[in-house]
């Protein structure tokens, strides 16, 4: 399971498990009501392919590589360190 968090305009991705997954909603939920919504914030949490694909879709908006093609054959552990070094 993959946790994917926007939080104003920057996006990170972390590979956890469902239970820890479960407990970063609901805490979000929790800061949401304490914050009253300083920043827009959600998470989404996604499988591996519906995370491959939100981050391949953010990476290429955002044209953080010169082709596609190296976006398309990065590795799970390559598209998230991009994601988190790139779209914050």
């Amino acid at each position: 399971m993959y946790v994917i968090h926007y939080i104003g305009g920057a996006v990170t991705v972390m590979k956890t498990s469902k239970k820890q997954a479960e407990q970063a909603v609901a805490d979000l939920e929790r800061r949401t009501v304490e914050n009253a919504g300083r920043f827009p914030e959600r998470i989404l949490l996604a499988d591996h392919a519906k995370a491959r694909e939100v981050m391949r879709n953010l990476l290429l908006d955002r044209c953080v590589f010169q082709r596609a093609s190296t976006v398309r054959r990065a590795t799970m552990a390559q598209l998230a360190d991009a994601v988190n070094a790139y779209c914050c």
